[in-house]
């Protein structure tokens, strides 16, 4: 399925007579949505990912290139010399220093007149072993499909802290360098041409796991989840997610509110991959090349089981659960709810259990009651942006 082509079930009930009423028109400019030059830049912790990855898109790119060929599809002009890949690094561990989220926000800003997506997908989790019997205890209480789509048994060490010992580490990567990149990247992304067919948008990885129920009753009094303990049905990584969306509706409505005449429009929207095998887990456990192997080959066929037993939320590739992202990016303005009526609007990527693909519409969890919770947690953000900000002498 082309990830820019709009679907039903991706819109709000009250955009849903828009594409009745449209459909034919749409069908033949998204298929001209991807403009003829693109300039895509690939943030990785280490240069060496970064290279990897962006050989991985190339080949993936020209593998599509000589499919749609072989099918007969034209290509557009500039699919292929068009594109220019360039790497970037950044801890998004620490705020400041050489390699931190605020440098990489300013050489950002020296070296490209403008932005248009912004894609935040970095996590991580402090997680480092399995519980087998709280595996058993959920697979027997829960089912098979709920224990690999919400596992209750994968322990997280509490209390880790960023290199600097600043910060909480889940809190920082999760929570704080979304706020701080969105912050700092706004005035490239309003200076984005007119001229392209979409506005400028940030688009949020978020996790079909995250909910209110997550935070503890007073969410303030730890922010930073550095007391989150498994030993209190408490995780850090889930509850940093839900976090991170709470500031993203938070963001979405101050971008709408503060638009200027002479700038463009700015939505920060929200995707949920659904679950894919990915290194966020298998990486924490255990640097054993075999071990990791067979965790991971084990692990892809839960996922896949769950798939053919009906479970639509496993979307069993990052490709599949990229297609979120990207319909957040490129999807028609019409058919979002604006800021002022839903916030930081989610799509959820879905696959049923032939493996056909479709995009959910759904809103971050109890939005509207958590919004005085959701401004506190930006305040506490912006707080210590300012402080890294003298650190690093930017004021």
């Amino acid at each position: 399925m082309p990830a820019a082509v709009i679907q039903k079930t991706a819109l709000p009930p009250s955009r849903r007579q828009v594409l009745i009423d449209q459909a034919p028109e749409l069908v033949s400019e998204v298929s001209d949505r991807p403009p003829a030059t693109l300039t895509l830049i690939v943030t990785c912790r280490s240069m060496q990912n970064a290279i990897e990855t962006k050989e991985a898109i190339l080949e993936t790119h020209m593998r599509e290139l000589k499919m749609r060929e072989k099918n007969g599809i034209p290509e557009r002009n500039g699919w292929l010399a068009g594109l220019r890949i360039e790497c970037e690094t950044a801890d998004l561990s620490s705020p400041g220093g050489s390699d931190g989220v605020l440098a990489l926000c300013e050489r950002l800003k020296k070296s490209y007149p403008h932005i248009t997506s912004l894609f935040l997908n970095a996590a991580i989790a402090t997680a480092s072993s399995i519980s087998f019997p709280g595996f058993l205890k959920q697979i027997f209480t829960e089912g098979f499909v709920e224990t690999v789509t919400d596992p209750h048994f994968v322990p997280e060490t509490p209390g880790v802290m960023t290199p600097d010992g600043r910060l909480g580490l889940v809190f920082s990567v999760n929570v704080l360098s979304v706020y701080i990149m969105a912050r700092e990247l706004e005035p490239l992304l309003r200076r984005s041409p007119k001229e392209l067919p979409v506005p400028p948008r940030i688009i949020l990885s978020s996790s079909y796991t995250a909910a209110r129920s997550l935070l503890r009753p007073d969410p303030l009094d730890d922010y930073q989840l550095l007391t989150y303990s498994y030993e209190n049905g408490e995780f850090p990584y889930k509850a940093s997610k839900y976090m991170a969306d709470l500031l993203a509706v938070q963001l979405d409505k101050e971008f709408s509110e503060n638009q200027g005449e002479d700038t463009q429009e700015l939505r920060m929207l929200i995707a949920e991959p659904g679950a894919m095998v990915s290194k966020i887990y298998t990486t924490a456990f255990t640097n054993w090349a075999i071990i990791k192997f067979t965790f991971t080959f084990f692990y892809a066929l839960a996922f896949r089981l769950a798939s053919l037993l009906g479970s639509p939320k496993h979307v069993l590739t990052a490709g599949n659960g990229a297609l979120a992202m990207i319909f957040a990016a490129l999807v028609d303005s019409q058919y979002i709810e604006p800021a002022s009526k839903v916030p930081a609007t989610k799509f959820e990527s879905r696959l049923n259990r032939w493996k056909h693909h479709r995009i959910e519409y759904s809103e971050v969890d109890c939005w509207e009651s958590t919004l005085d919770l959701g401004a506190s947690l930006m305040k506490a953000c912006e707080t210590i942006r300012q402080e890294y900000r003298r650190r690093e002498s930017l004021e």
